[in-house]
């Protein structure tokens, strides 16, 4: 009984006798200014190969596998458009369309969270990541009732030809007709084939689409009669157009998609399609499921560019804090392409974060260093993507550790409600 209340009295004085943990907004005093140069050495000691500071280089964009929770999710609006004549008769009705949108849209997000291994080249061993986004269908927000599907009845576009003296593939009439929103929201047009074209017998009724500016055409869903998720792969694949990908057997300038003849609709247990198959989303096969790390990178680089065309498509998740997306840093990370953040950053005691790009903050959060750790700009901009006030940058103090901010090169915070005037 002593023994245990000498240590209850030990352990409280303990307790009273430790340094009080302090916590502040950092002041442009406490800022701790470094050249540029020191910087760039010390972060090629720690970082190996990633030596340049550079926001729109590919590899900065792809997914680490131990840090996954560093890379959110965005959410890309759609809308979906049903092309018909005035009869009725050649494209799907609200109740069948609304379920076709609700099965596409499920399956495509799907393979889009559960991406596959590529199959070439045949044996390697690239890392499945998380591709960066999901879509989202995003009715019109002056319309009271909208639900994002919409209904066209025109004899003049209803139809879609793929090949022949009048095809019309490449022509955005129906698009400039009918479009809604689409300086925000990609509109996804379903059209039927042309019922002459489909009676030809050189006519090849498939699922097939096309990427134009801010939309995507899509035709031979009604024909086949399919089941929605049956033409994921065509949307994910006209989609990936959108966000700047290429056709990958071509040569699309990613290391990890060699250049090959295209040749095997599926993999086969005979050459050349044992080895030769592809299931690469911008190949042309009956998978279309797995995107590379490349691909990867160069997604999230288009939906990370401030400035691109590519990102006003995105819901702006930075106007809401989400406190379930909070990131803590733990040990040695560096930063080097731009992101937007869902929650509130921490650096912990002993870990360092290096950040050389821009830094979207959502509203009303905060960046903390505890004491200890060290949070590191070089060029970097730390700000609220759309203007609206984030809190700023909170230091611990417990005794004579606090935490750090570094600033190198030509930084800058913004939009912070505990202003810093950076030198």
């Amino acid at each position: 009984m002593q023994k245990m209340l000498f240590l209850l009295i030990f352990s409280f004085l303990l307790i009273s006798c430790s340094p009080r943990l302090e916590k502040h907004f950092i002041t442009s005093e406490e800022i701790i200014y470094q050249e540029q140069k020191a910087a760039t050495d010390s972060r090629k000691i720690q970082l190996g190969s990633r030596t340049n500071s550079n926001c729109s280089t590919v590899d900065y964009y792809i997914p680490d596998l131990d840090h996954l929770n560093h890379y959110p999710t965005y959410n890309l609006r759609v809308n979906f458009h049903f092309i018909d004549t005035k009869d009725r008769q050649y494209n799907y009705q609200e109740a069948e369309a609304q379920k076709m949108v609700s099965s596409l849209i499920g399956s495509a997000n799907k393979d889009l969270r559960e991406n596959n291994a590529v199959w070439l080249p045949y044996g390697n061993d690239f890392p499945v990541l998380p591709i960066g986004y999901q879509m989202k269908l995003w009715p019109d927000p002056n319309t009271p009732g909208d639900d994002g599907i919409y209904f066209h009845q025109d004899n003049e576009l209803a139809f879609y030809v793929h090949k022949g003296r009048n095809r019309n593939l490449h022509k955005r009439e129906v698009i400039n007709k009918y479009k809604i929103g689409a300086d925000s929201i990609m509109n996804i047009f379903i059209l039927p084939h042309h019922p002459d074209s489909v009676l030809s017998p050189t006519y090849h009724v498939g699922s097939v689409g096309i990427y134009l500016g801010s939309s995507i055409k899509m035709a031979g869903m009604f024909e086949l009669q399919k089941a929605g998720w049956a033409y994921r792969g065509v949307l994910n694949h006209e989609m990936c157009h959108g966000l700047g990908l290429q056709h990958a057997w071509r040569g699309d300038g990613c290391v990890d998609t060699p250049t090959h003849n295209n040749e095997c609709w599926n993999r086969s247990k005979s050459a050349p399609c044992d080895t030769a198959a592809s299931n690469n989303i911008m190949d042309y096969n009956a998978y279309q499921n797995a995107w590379s790390p490349c691909q990867v990178g160069r997604v999230r680089r288009h939906l990370a560019d401030l400035y691109g065309r590519k990102r006003s498509y995105l819901v702006p998740h930075w106007n809401q804090l989400d406190t379930t997306k909070n990131i803590v840093i733990q040990d040695s990370i560096y930063w080097g392409g731009a992101k937007d953040l869902k929650g509130n950053l921490k650096i912990a005691s002993n870990a360092t974060l290096v950040i050389s790009c821009r830094l979207g903050m959502p509203i009303d959060s905060k960046i903390t260093i505890e004491p200890g750790g060290t949070l590191r700009l070089e060029d970097a901009l730390l700000h609220h993507p759309g203007g609206k006030s984030w809190q700023g940058i909170e230091i611990e103090e417990q005794g004579k550790q606090k935490g750090r901010l570094i600033v190198a090169g030509q930084s800058k915070i913004e939009n912070i409600v505990h202003d810093l005037a950076l030198k």
